[in-house]
């Protein structure tokens, strides 16, 4: 099985669509694939249907710039599907705060 769990799409600082990296996994013979955007799950659907359509398997997730004793990280958040939940609904305000810095 190879993965990669950690990709960015043009809905944050990626330069591919979310279809365009489904189909350079699918090249590279990768069995799944997290979508992994800075504070937006927005790519998901797209990248899902293209998943879907290639036999991909597709984890949904994000990643966030956390503080933790008071140093800066990035933390990946898997398994977090589009729609209403806690940190879902908190996703454009970690992007403003994103734009702010």
């Amino acid at each position: 099985m190879s993965v990669d769990l950690h990709l960015h799409s043009t809905y944050s600082d990626g330069t591919s669509t979310p279809k365009e990296i489904v189909a350079g996994a699918v090249d590279a013979g990768l069995t799944a694939i997290a979508l992994t955007d800075h504070d937006t799950l927005e790519g998901i659907p797209e990248a899902r249907r293209a998943a879907d359509d290639a036999g991909l398997r597709l984890v949904a997730g994000t990643e966030l710039s956390v503080l933790w004793r008071h140093q800066s990280m990035h933390l990946l958040v898997y398994f977090l599907e589009p729609g209403d939940g806690p940190l879902q609904n908190q996703l454009s305000k970690l992007q403003e705060a994103r734009a702010d810095r």
